[in-house]
């Protein structure tokens, strides 16, 4: 997610890579002001953000990507009376509350800025509501989901009524998209909502926000929310001299362990100059240093998934320290994490002084006593680092692609000092290397039982390949949730509910509106919203009623494959147009491909009582699972393949030995084919760099710039 906000002084937001600044002050103190708190390093994206603004106050529509991998935080400035209104966030709530713990009345009042959910309390909301309406609150955020809501819909409508409104910014924009991962229904109320707002303000500027989409991605928000442009342009080169890179391959899980010892006692202090991890830690220089261990998830997906992931997710970090006893603390609660629990999802620190944490902690020290040596976390967790700057990064599992990889290395170094980065993996043995090739396939052959090529755990690559296997669903388990919620639509129509329904609480279909969407496309439902009756959660559905139009159906799906076409030239939707129905077409093909695997859990679910209607029903729920798969073909099998093409380039360039820097950028195609960068293990295999310090960073921009600017 993009929008970190962190709360720092009064009157003032400070997101960790978006700022929005209210400052009840005159142009020339404000920005006097800002010349002052800023620092040097956010020099570019200052510049960057000054485009912005301009965007902004010239009502335009663009599609923002600021660099997910790059060392500064992204900035556009809001004055506060440059323009008047209201300003609508509309992004995820929940996970900003749980990474950053923000506390709306404490943090920051409804005086300014409101979050709204469906959730909210009437009480709340209606002072939020008039709140809005005396102009008190310039800033208010709302949760995408709600926009499913009817109700919270129409009453934010009312409260909106004639005020004026003079930007919409929609967070996590790729979620519009379905290659967007996650895609979700809710976005796609985006564009109307702009539409409404736009009638009433004809300068409105819409602002999408993404750091998590390719070409593809990118186009789709584009043509969805009727953009006008890109912006930034990709630049002309991602390197920072002040990150070097390491790369550290094991065969097995004990060679793995020893890598990561030799890795925090000798590789990262001789990097950064230091004589041991605890001089790195220890050193003052205005905040605290600090180092990121990054781990998967430890999910229940077998015992040798759970046996190969405890290494180094659990034990490892604490039995290093030997020289100096580590205190663990559990993120939320404060206790000790368990010894190898499966379900264990939270980060813990690593303090390598115990004494801080007790009363007798000398008094200097006791402002430092909440802050880790060391902060072990997944890739889902936040980090917030607003009191620490990170000199190494160590990851101990691959990641999702290269991308994801440097995105994680931007958490290092952003003070300009230097910083190290190390990638420990166990990629797969030569004997499943050579398999895969002779199959010309990126897949492996290991299961959750184990490796197939006598390795006792499973390498780094297949714990990946069964991530892929769970978290992307084959079509078969997609089809059947729509089955699902159909057979839920079709008791509610014989049951004479009006509108027909589905209770989300009582059903166990908390994430029915993709299955809805789903049938939307097919035609079988027009129109569906959340609402609340009686404490349930409910979906209200018009339109449906139990039939399947055909022609509607065919032109439904040729539509949503027209439009979702990633294929040259959009050759693949062409061809289902003209061979869609025919004795060999489209159709028919999917039926033999994800027929037999489709019925045999569909029996299943009949058989458990999750379907209850198939056999009265049987044309029905024959005729959509049909489409369903001839429309979630293309898309799940290419998602599947880019998560393994993915994969494969990280393995790939794990495997090189060529310098590290050129590497990434030869990747992301910003650089020649001579250039090395001099600070990675290739260049470098002592890691003894010339320099200890980074060169320092150009100045903030000029005030008198930044006042001719507004």
């Amino acid at each position: 997610m993009l929008l970190n906000i962190q709360y720092l002084d009064a009157n003032e937001l400070h997101p960790g890579r978006l700022a929005f600044k209210f400052e009840k002050l005159s142009f020339r103190e404000r920005l006097r002001l800002e010349n002052q708190k800023a620092p040097a390093n956010e020099t570019r994206t200052a510049i960057r953000g000054k485009n912005i603004s301009r965007k902004v106050l010239a009502g335009d529509h663009v599609l923002v990507v600021p660099r997910a991998w790059g060392d500064d935080p992204f900035y556009f400035l809001l004055p506060e009376f440059s323009k008047t209104g209201l300003i609508i966030i509309i992004g995820p709530i929940s996970d900003l509350l749980h990474h950053q713990g923000i506390s709306f009345k404490n943090n920051f009042g409804l005086h300014y800025t409101a979050f709204v959910n469906s959730d909210t309390k009437d009480e709340e909301r209606r002072v939020i509501h008039g709140d809005i309406r005396t102009g008190k609150v310039r800033f208010l955020h709302i949760e995408p989901e709600s926009l499913k809501v009817r109700h919270f819909r129409e009453k934010l409508s009312d409260a909106i009524g004639k005020e004026a409104v003079n930007m919409v910014l929609a967070d996590a924009a790729h979620c519009i998209s379905e290659w967007g991962n996650p895609f979700n229904p809710s976005y796609l109320r985006i564009p109307g909502i702009v539409h409404d707002l736009k009638k009433r303000n004809p300068g409105l500027a819409l602002l999408a926000f993404t750091t998590a989409a390719g070409n593809i991605v990118r186009q789709d928000i584009m043509e969805a929310l009727a953009l006008q442009e890109i912006f930034p342009a990709i630049p002309e080169s991602l390197h920072r001299e002040n990150i070097s890179h390491q790369v550290m391959l094991a065969d097995n899980c004990e060679e793995k362990a020893a890598a990561y010892v030799r890795a925090v006692h000798r590789d990262i202090p001789a990097a950064l100059g230091c004589d041991s991890i605890y001089e790195v830690l220890r050193r003052k220089r205005g905040m605290e240093e600090m180092g990121l261990l990054f781990c998967e998830q430890a999910p229940t997906q077998g015992k040798y998934i759970i046996k190969g992931l405890a290494a180094h997710y659990l034990v490892e970090p604490r039995e290093i320290f030997c020289g100096e006893p580590a205190h663990l603390r559990a993120e939320n609660s404060g206790d000790t994490p368990p010894e190898a629990s499966a379900q264990w999802e939270y980060p813990y620190y690593i303090v390598l002084n115990p004494a801080l944490e007790s009363n007798d902690a000398p008094e200097e020290e006791t402002e430092h006593k909440a802050l880790p040596d060391i902060w072990v976390t997944t890739k889902r967790v936040g980090v917030d680092m607003k009191q620490t700057q990170v000199r190494f990064v160590i990851h101990t599992t691959l990641s999702h692609g290269i991308e994801r990889w440097y995105q994680a290395s931007a958490r290092a170094g952003r003070d300009g000092r230097y910083a190290h980065q190390v990638h420990i993996a166990e990629l797969p043995n030569p004997a499943c290397e050579a398999d895969m090739r002779e199959r010309h396939s990126d897949i492996p052959r290991c299961t959750n039982e184990g490796c197939v090529f006598d390795k006792e755990n499973l390498c780094d690559y297949g714990k990946q390949h069964l991530l892929i296997s769970e978290t992307c669903p084959g079509v078969e388990d997609e089809t059947l949730r729509v089955l699902e919620v159909l057979d839920q639509l079709i008791s509610s129509l014989e049951n004479g509910d009006d509108p027909v329904q589905i209770n989300l609480s009582r059903s166990g279909l908390m994430h029915a509106d993709l299955p809805l969407y789903r049938l939307s496309v097919l035609g079988i439902i027009d129109t569906f919203c959340m609402a609340h009756q009686k404490g349930d959660v409910i979906f209200e559905i018009s339109g449906f009623d139990a039939f399947l139009d055909a022609a509607l159906a065919e032109q439904g799906v040729l539509a949503h494959l027209q439009k979702n076409d990633i294929s040259c030239h959009k050759t693949y939707a062409e061809h289902i147009a003209d061979h869609l129905v025919d004795e060999n077409g489209e159709i028919a093909c999917c039926n033999a491909q994800y027929g037999p695997e489709l019925r045999k859990k569909i029996h299943r679910h009949i058989e458990s009582g999750k379907i209850t209607h198939y056999h009265t029903h049987r044309t029905l729920f024959t005729d959509v699972s049909d489409y369903m798969a001839v429309m979630l073909h293309h898309i799940y099998e290419n998602m599947r393949q880019m998560h393994y093409q993915r994969l494969w380039n990280l393995k790939a360039f794990l495997r090189s030995e060529t310098c590290r820097g050129a590497g990434l950028q030869r990747h992301f195609q910003v650089s020649d084919a001579n250039w090395q960068c001099g600070r990675c293990d290739i260049c470098m295999p002592d890691l003894k760099f010339r320099d200890t310090e980074p060169s320092s960073p150009s100045a903030y921009p000029e005030l008198s710039e930044l006042e001719e600017f507004f």
